[in-house]
């Protein structure tokens, strides 16, 4: 990576550590995202100052929640170099409610309180202000400061800050930072610190707290009336910690939810009914007196369970996935068991009907009242052509009502509302404008007949396309031959024609006697995409080699390919995309399928191609800096797309020959029966090892899978037993995710993840290549020798240098270091002769060779700013955040020795 372009990040991060309002962002956001390293919390803030709390697409998902229409990701870079997209939720809606984990901030007020001897909790001051007073003094009790004054005046603003935002509600008015006013690896270190000693202090606040809660008063009393022989001793208060509180539909008592692992975001609930007055509002239940109630270990009955109703029917909640039927068999259980005893204040409803189980798709009888009369009027007509649709004219618009507006929407992809007429439900009904009534009266056609209902006139009946071909007769069919010799000069294409114009006459002469609008013209049945005419390619001939130069490939064309065979970017992407193909869909079919498959969205790389996709289609761009003339572009709408990606399917270019090998397993794991399923998601279980969480055992996510989520709940305690069948494996559990499949955790002290044996086998590759030129360069005549080292120096050169330089001293080539200095010189030569090298230099003790940045391993090339115009592709840009204090430490390299 060039060191401009590193600059270019890292002044980014000293300016945001160094100005005060970022500084107070980044605190903010690192304080309310402990799931996310720091690495990837700077790159966020960075590019978005105002994020709150972000998660991938997956995790909001998993949760529930859904990414708003039109939102874009926050990009950052992660450990791999690959970029990766966040979304912040404020981009996120759903019926499932997003909570974050606070902190009360009654009870960190109080657990200052409680450490440091202080009763600031009934002071008048503002909350900010009591949290940096409780930071104070805890630091000068506890020997934080220095004789710095400036650094400790930082250390209190960012612990104090950083603290208050993992509260509820903090807010920044009133709230003034310093920029921290080091250099950018002391302000990095010193941000570090200031994280870590928040995150003791709030361990040592809360265990004050707690302590506090638990202590145990002795009443020394000198009244008369209290003189014993014993301490009074007060009964010990039974405080329990819960996280969400809510008013219940039951008198008197609220509906606790108490997270067992605050830790995770999804972590287990347990939902508690309790005495109003016992519960505090800052997440503290005093359950002395039991009052506490247990009701169930499933989250969900939390939003049962509240003095409140949701939107949807309880079968929309069904078809959406945000109850099942074992939520509703729960409540209802729990209704006429536990709850029963309980006094109601109100209960649940969804859609305004009350919760009913099991016949909630049961509709209540409503009050009717008097029918529309245009609805009576068009029902009227719907029942004189019942195979035909009505079309309605209602002001400027034609309007189709009923089971027909469902049909005829879907099909022509029109918004279907609903409107009210006198009826005990809602109508179904689709419109469009007078003005393009002939474009969607003719799309109708297609494939039904259609009345058409103007004002004060009479209804008309138009015949669909294929009932018009039914009606009218071949004016060939009752021709008596006379001659049906086949002249010399007769064509197919001259009786065709004859045919055309016969029938044209035909044609005129019935308009004039046809007393109903009729649209003959038949359609042609959609071709399937695999019977598509597939364009020839150019056959070269020897006279495109006279010259001595073999063709070069179309620069577009190969740019097409290239982001073709990507795919969507998505998991499992290009194998849906093959799947669909297999169908055999209409090209137009297709098209619309990649489009639902690709989305919105682009990415762009080090290797100079932007690329960008959306409902039109996708379009890219390939820019060479240093050769301009190389550069080139395109824009494919979808139907384009989809010839294009059959025809790398048919040509069996579209995968690479590992996605053949991960098709077959996808295949295998969503294919097949049951047992052949379990079989193959155990065996493949070894490919998916990634995440190893110690030493010895590894997590595999269920996204790691190819098999659908259901699956792998469902089937969760074979797949193990299958698991643990392997040799290696000493031990096994699972935990069941409702969104996003089974996690395995797999235990062995041989396992090794796909990440590392791919590495040891990249690097076991590179070190015999290496070894082998090296020892080559034993051997041979001085030339062969002498060709063998400069080749070695280029290998090993260029995968290990970081900066662009390796030196080779004489005495690393052991018995071979008296020869490599007397030849240096040929070496030298034939070092030239390769395009890696730039510069060497050959001195008395070693060969010092400088490689131009392109051709090392190590090192990224500078690429473009990214955009969000919509013409300008968006370019990622990448770091190496080790420089600033943050870990990156997987991604290994080696340095050069100077």
């Amino acid at each position: 990576m060039s060191e401009t372009k590193l600059s270019d990040r890292n002044a980014a991060i000293q300016a945001m550590l160094a100005d005060g309002e970022n500084l107070m962002n980044f605190y903010r956001f690192a304080a309310q995202n402990p799931h996310l390293p720091l690495r990837v919390a700077c790159q966020i803030v960075i590019a978005r100052p105002n994020a709150q709390v972000c998660y991938a697409f997956e995790e909001w998902n998993a949760m529930g929640r859904r990414i708003n229409k039109g939102s874009a990701g926050i990009p950052f870079i992660d450990m791999d170099g690959q970029r990766r997209f966040l979304f912040d939720s404020n981009d996120t809606h759903g019926n499932g409610r997003y909570r974050r984990l606070v902190y009360p901030m009654k009870r960190l007020i109080k657990g200052f309180d409680a450490l440091n001897g202080t009763t600031y909790d009934q002071d008048l001051r503002g909350d900010y202000r009591k949290v940096k007073v409780g930071v104070a003094t805890y630091l000068n009790e506890n020997d934080y400061f220095t004789d710095d004054e400036e650094r400790n005046k930082h250390l209190i603003e960012g612990i104090s800050y950083y603290l208050y935002c993992k509260t509820g509600f903090p807010k920044a008015n009133g709230v003034t930072m310093s920029g921290l006013p080091y250099g950018l690896q002391e302000n990095a270190d010193f941000f570090l610190y200031v994280k870590e000693v928040a995150e003791q202090l709030q361990r040592e606040v809360e265990q004050a707290y707690v302590d506090d809660l638990n202590k145990v008063e002795v009443v020394n009393d000198i009244e008369e009336d209290a003189i014993s022989d014993e301490p009074i001793v007060k009964p010990t208060r039974n405080i329990v910690e819960v996280h969400s509180a809510a008013r219940s539909n039951y008198k008197g008592y609220v509906v606790l939810c108490k997270h067992l692992d605050t830790s995770r975001p999804d972590s287990p609930e347990e939902i508690y009914l309790g005495k109003s007055e016992n519960h505090d509002n800052a997440g503290n239940y005093d359950n002395t007196d039991n009052s506490l109630v247990l009701v169930s270990k499933n989250g969900k009955m939390f939003s049962f369970l509240r003095d409140t109703g949701w939107t949807l029917s309880q079968q929309e909640m069904l078809d959406r996935k945000l109850f099942t039927e074992e939520d509703y068999k729960e409540f209802n259980d729990l209704q006429n068991g536990l709850l029963k005893d309980f006094e109601k204040t109100g209960e649940i409803h969804f859609k305004d009907e009350p919760f009913r189980y099991p016949d909630w798709n049961r509709q209540e009888a409503k009050p009717q009242h008097p029918m529309n009369p245009i609805y009576i009027r068009y029902m009227e007509l719907q029942s004189q052509y019942p195979n035909a649709v009505v079309v309605y004219r209602l002001g400027d618009f034609y309007e189709v009502f009923g089971e027909n507006a469902v049909t005829v929407g879907n099909e022509l992809e029109l918004t279907i509302t609903s409107r009210e007429f006198g009826l005990e439900q809602r109508v179904p009904m689709i419109g469009y404008p007078y003005h393009v009534s002939d474009k969607y009266t003719e799309k109708i056609l297609e494939k039904h007949s259609v009345v058409v209902v103007e004002p004060d006139e009479e209804p008309k009946y138009i015949m669909s396309h294929e009932e018009a071909l039914r009606e009218k007769p071949d004016p060939f069919a009752n021709l008596i031959p006379i001659d049906d010799e086949e002249l010399p000069f007769d064509t197919d294409e001259q009786e065709e024609d004859e045919r055309d114009e016969y029938l044209d006459d035909v044609e005129e002469d019935e308009e004039e006697t046809e007393q109903v609008e009729t649209i003959v013209q038949p359609r042609k049945k959609e071709k399937s995409i695999r019977e598509r005419k597939r364009k020839p390619e150019a056959q070269l001939s020897f006279f495109d080699f006279m010259d001595g130069n073999e063709p070069q490939p179309d620069p577009r064309e190969e740019l097409i390919k290239k982001v073709l065979k990507r795919g969507s970017q998505t998991a499992d992407g290009k194998f849906r995309i093959v799947e669909e193909y297999q169908k055999d869909p209409s090209t137009k079919g297709f098209a619309i399928f990649l489009k639902d498959e690709y989305g919105t969205g682009g990415y762009g790389g080090v290797d100079g191609v932007d690329e960008w996709h959306d409902s039109k289609g996708i379009r890219a761009k390939f820019e060479d800096k240093e050769h301009p003339e190389n550069n080139t572009d395109f824009n494919l709408k979808w139907e384009e797309v989809a010839v294009r990606i059959a025809d790398l399917i048919d040509d069996g270019v579209y995968f690479t020959p590992e996605q053949k090998e991960e098709y077959a397993k996808y295949q295998s794991e969503r294919n097949g029966s049951d047992e052949s399923r379990i079989k193959a998601i155990a065996a493949h279980t070894f490919d998916h090892l990634w995440d190893r969480q110690e030493d010895r055992y590894f997590r595999i996510h269920g996204t790691d899978y190819h098999s659908d989520f259901k699956f792998l709940n469902d089937h969760a305690l074979e797949i193990l037993e299958e698991i643990k069948r392997n040799p290696l494996v000493e031990d096994a559990y699972i935990k069941t995710q409702q969104y996003s499949g089974a996690d395995f955790y797999v235990y062995g002290q041989k396992l090794k993840s796909r990440r590392e044996l791919q590495w040891e086998k990249e690097w076991q590759q590179l070190v015999d290549e290496r070894k082998a030129l090296k020892e080559k360069g034993k051997y041979g005549t001085d030339e062969e020798r002498a060709k063998a080292l400069a080749a070695y120096m280029i290998k090993e050169g260029t995968a290990e240098t970081t900066e662009g330089n390796w030196v080779f001293y004489y005495d690393e080539f052991e018995d071979n270091a008296d020869f490599v200095k007397e030849h240096a010189d040929e070496i030298e030569e034939e070092l030239y002769k390769n395009e890696a090298v730039a510069d060497v230099v050959v001195n008395d003790e070693s060969i010092d060779i400088d490689y131009y940045l392109a051709y090392c391993d190590q090192i990224e090339l500078e690429e473009e700013e990214q955009t969000t115009d919509d013409t300008e592709m968006p370019v990622v840009e990448n770091t190496d955040l080790n420089e600033i204090g943050f870990d990156q430490s997987e991604l290994g390299g080696a340095k050069a020795r100077f």
